[in-house]
C-alpha cells in the first residue's frame, strides 16, 4: 500500500509540472461515501471541488477563412466546481475558472507560421454524470460535459514578427464518453472511450496577418474526435478524494482534480 500511494504522489508532481476538457472517473458518485456533515444515508448531498486541465496537444484544424492543420495548440484551464450528488448514483456540476491559449498554424495559402497568445480569460461549463451498472467493485458509466470560453489575444505573430492585437476567441467544447471502473482498495482506476467537439472562432485579426484582402477571421475544428482517457482516483471513501488522467489519441492532456463531500 506504502508503495501504491508513493506512485501516486510521484504520478501527481509529474503531471502538475506540464502546463483540456476533463473527463473524471465515472464512479465519482460513489466513491466518497461518508461527507463532512450529511450521513451516507442522505440521497442528495453536495460537493465543491477543483480542476486543472492541461492539454499540450489537441489536434485541431482552421477553416473558413483560412485552411491548413493547427501544429501546435495548448490549452490550460484552473477552474472550482460544485456538484450535486444524488443518492451516490449521478451527479450534475458546474464548473467557474480561468483558461489561457497558445496555438500556431500554417495556412495552405502561404506556408506562413502565424501565433497566437491569449490573457487569462474566464471560462465556464456544465455536465453531468452517472453510473448505470455496478457490479461488485466494478462500474458502467458515462459522463457528458459542455466548455465554453471567451478570450482576447495578448499578441500575435507572422514568422517571428508580433504584433499587439486584442482579436476575440470564442471557445466552446463538448464530450460525451463511457467508462469503466474498478476499485482497489483506496485506489479506483478508470478507462473511458469519448468523443469530443471543439469549434473555436477567432475575429477581427490584425492585418499584418494576412495579405491585402485577407481574411480577418477563421475557424477552429477537430481533425480527430475520437480518444481514450485513463485516470486513477485515490480516496479513503470519506470526505475528500484526489485524482489523476491523462487523455491520448484525439489530444494529449493531462488533469488533477480533487473533491470535498458535505
Amino acid at each position: 500500500m506504502k508503495k501504491l500511494l508513493l506512485t501516486l504522489c510521484i504520478l501527481v508532481s509529474s503531471f502538475t509540472q506540464i502546463h483540456a476538457l476533463y473527463f473524471g472517473n465515472i464512479s465519482e458518485a460513489e466513491i466518497i461515501d461518508q461527507g463532512i456533515v450529511l450521513s451516507k444515508d442522505n440521497w442528495m448531498a453536495l460537493k465543491i471541488g477543483y480542476q486543472g486541465d492541461f492539454d499540450f496537444d489537441r489536434k485541431l484544424q482552421t477553416h473558413g477563412g483560412c485552411h491548413g492543420r493547427v501544429d501546435e495548440f495548448q490549452l490550460a484551464m484552473q477552474q472550482g466546481l460544485i456538484a450535486l450528488d444524488f443518492a451516490d448514483r449521478a451527479e450534475f456540476y458546474g464548473t467557474l475558472g480561468v483558461a489561457n491559449l497558445y496555438f500556431t498554424h500554417r495556412p495552405d495559402s502561404d506556408h506562413k507560421r502565424r501565433e497566437y497568445q491569449t490573457a487569462e480569460d474566464f471560462t465556464w461549463g456544465v455536465g453531468a454524470r452517472a453510473i448505470f451498472i455496478s457490479w461488485g467493485n466494478t462500474s458502467l458509466g458515462a459522463d457528458a460535459v459542455i466548455q465554453w470560453a471567451n478570450m482576447k489575444t495578448k499578441w500575435e505573430a507572422i514568422n517571428g514578427v508580433s504584433y499587439n492585437k486584442h482579436s476575440n476567441i470564442n471557445y466552446r467544447e463538448w464530450q460525451v464518453g463511457m467508462g469503466v471502473s474498478h476499485k482497489i482498495e483506496i485506489l479506483v482506476p478508470y478507462f473511458a472511450v469519448k468523443y469530443s467537439n471543439v469549434r473555436g472562432m477567432l475575429k477581427n485579426l490584425s492585418p499584418h496577418l494576412f495579405p491585402p484582402k485577407g481574411s480577418d477571421h477563421f475557424n477552429l475544428k477537430n481533425r480527430t474526435y475520437v480518444g481514450i482517457t485513463l485516470g486513477a482516483t485515490v480516496s479513503m471513501g470519506t470526505i475528500f478524494d484526489l485524482n489523476v488522467e491523462a487523455r491520448l489519441i484525439d489530444e494529449e492532456a493531462v488533469s488533477l482534480a480533487a473533491n470535498l463531500k458535505f
